[in-house]
Parts: C-alpha cells; structure tokens; sequence
C-alpha cells in the first residue's frame, strides 16, 4: 500500500513538473512573440511616418506650383530665424484647408514606441528655387530604429539621420530664402 502511495506521488511530481514546463514554454514563447510583434509594430509605424513625410513633401510641391512656386507660410516680410520653426498645427493647416492633403492626421508624426501624436516641425519661407537639399520637414521625435529622425528635404527625397546630424542641420538652416546654400549637407 504504501509503495502504491508513493508511486501515485512520484507520477503526481511528474505529471506537475511536464505542466510546469508547458507553462513556463508557453510564457516565454509568448512573450518571445509579443517582443517580435512589438518591434514589427514599431517598423510598421515609422514606414508609415517616412511615406506620410514623403506625401506632404509631394503636398507641398503641388501648393508651390499654385502659389508662384511659394511653399505654405512663406513670407518675404517675416524672414526671421524665429519664423522659420513652426510646426505643422500652426502653419501647414493650409494643405488641409485648401485640399493639398486629404487627412489632417498627416500633419502628425506618430511616436512608434508610445504612439503619441506630435506634429511635424516644418522649416518654413522656403520657395521652390532655393536648394533642394534645405531642410523642410523634421521628425519631432526620434524613431525607434537607432535613435533617428526622419528628414524631407525641398528636393522631395526623405531620408533618416542620427539625431545630431538633425541638430547639425537645422542649425544651418538659412534665414532668408534665396542665400547661398548650406555649409553641411551630410546625408545619403
């Protein structure tokens, strides 16, 4: 009876050490898996970030051609360097206003580690005969992806830049449009 005893024990011991390691299997592959979703989650919105830095380049191109060849906010008057940073609550709701661009949710970047939504920093009195490496639009927030911002020049490319070549840049930022070009330029 007691060997009974004891072998009932020993297979109870078993049958709770296979369902601990299931358990503990499954916890960690689900937590493996969440970390895989999290970091394609987080690729997925700063792709969606780069192509909307990309539309609203192409948005502001086309409100040029209607505006003698003048980007949103351009003001000949007002050619200070305290001008010149806005964001695009302030001053790129025209492209929304005037149907240059459909969603106002594009004036936003989308922070891919919170979600937060921040709106672009636009470099404003720009004209489309000024350089086309300017910076016009700036990530306000770095992406995930190795602590870069993401960029769109006058040319319409959009590139990702370490956080100090960024600061670099917009340092340089011309104050008047039509001034000789700026001294850094260093991206791909």
């Amino acid at each position: 009876m007691e060997a009974r005893a004891q072998n009932e024990r020993t297979q109870t011991r078993r049958w709770l050490f296979v369902v601990g390691v299931i358990l503990l299997l499954v916890v960690f592959g689900g937590l493996v898996i969440w970390m895989k979703w999290e970091v394609i989650r987080q690729s997925a919105i700063t792709e969606k970030n780069t192509k909307t830095a990309r539309s609203l380049l192409l948005a502001m191109k086309s409100f040029s051609s209607d505006y003698d060849g003048k980007f949103p906010g351009f003001d000949e008057e007002e050619a200070s360097i305290d001008s010149l940073f806005l964001t695009s609550e302030v001053l790129m709701k025209v492209l929304v206003d005037e149907g240059y661009v459909d969603t106002p949710e594009a004036l936003n970047w989308e922070n891919p580690e919170t979600g937060e939504r921040l709106p672009w920093i636009y470099v404003a009195g720009r004209t489309e005969t000024a350089f086309s490496k300017d910076v016009v639009l700036v990530a306000p927030g770095l992406e995930s992806s190795g602590g870069r911002r993401i960029v769109g020049f006058l040319g319409g490319h959009v590139v990702k830049l370490a956080d100090p070549e960024v600061e670099e840049l917009l340092k340089n930022v011309r104050k008047l449009p039509g001034s000789a070009p700026n001294p850094v330029h260093h991206h791909p």
